[in-house]
């Protein structure tokens, strides 16, 4: 996303195959097979992109809306989402 633009932006996480899609206004634009991480978590909670939460590594703007569902959104519902 380009600095100082307001942009939609999710992320479905599937749990059992340890994968994550991210969406940019409702488009999926890739697919992480790779992610490291897990929603089973005593751990704190980090909301953001990326792989690290090293210092100096954090996200830094406004985040104006955060949603959690209990169950995967299909793409056509991230896309209505971002509309």
């Amino acid at each position: 996303m380009s600095h100082n633009i307001f942009g939609d932006t999710g992320q479905i996480y599937n749990c059992d195959g340890v994968k994550r899609y991210p969406y940019v206004d409702g488009k999926e634009v890739a697919k992480d097979t790779d992610f490291v991480g897990g929603a089973g978590s005593d751990g704190g909670l980090y909301f953001g992109v990326g792989r690290t939460v090293e210092a100096g590594s954090f996200f830094s703007g406004l985040i104006d809306d955060i949603r959690i569902y209990d169950e995967v959104l299909s793409a056509e519902e991230v896309a209505e989402l971002a509309r």
